[in-house]
């Protein structure tokens, strides 16, 4: 019974203690952020004299708002937009996104890295729905960022 007793400490209750004590700096050394995706966002509105596509071609005529939200949460990426002509008073288009960085690395000077998504345009305004009232696309992008940075695109259109 003296062996048994050899093995336990000659203070059980200062040694619980001071286990708990150790157990408590070790967990409160990592912040919660450490665990969980950093977040942003983006709020971002536009008072237009015309409604051009992002590669400067005119879609419309006459004043437009354009607004977009974007949230970010670690690797998970999503989006609302939309475009509003005053002229019409209405909701041309709204469309939403999902995308998701697949991998990151480091490669020579820059970070090498790979997205893919999905999105869906939706056109509430009879102007715009004469063949369909939504259209889907999948995305993937391909980028590195160093002193340039460089992206190839790869976007897929299904009709509605």
């Amino acid at each position: 019974m003296d062996a048994e007793l050899e093995k336990f400490p000659e203070r059980p209750l200062e040694a619980i203690v001071e286990s708990a004590a150790r157990f408590k700096e070790m967990s409160t050394g990592v912040a919660r952020n450490d665990f969980m995706p950093k977040a942003s966002g983006t709020l971002r509105t536009a008072i237009l004299n015309t409604w051009a596509s992002d590669a400067g071609f005119s879609i419309g005529e006459g004043p437009v708002n354009q607004s977009l939200l974007a949230l970010n949460w670690g690797k998970l990426h999503a989006f609302v937009w939309e475009n509003f002509d005053f002229a019409q008073g209405e909701v041309n288009e709204v469309d939403f996104g999902l995308s998701y960085d697949v991998f990151s690395r480091k490669v020579g000077t820059g970070v090498l890295s790979l997205g893919v998504g999905v999105q869906m345009w939706s056109y509430p305004s009879a102007s715009l729905s004469i063949n369909a009232t939504e259209d889907y696309l999948a995305t993937a992008t391909l980028s590195w960022k160093g002193p340039v940075t460089l992206e190839l695109d790869y976007l897929h259109l299904f009709g509605g």
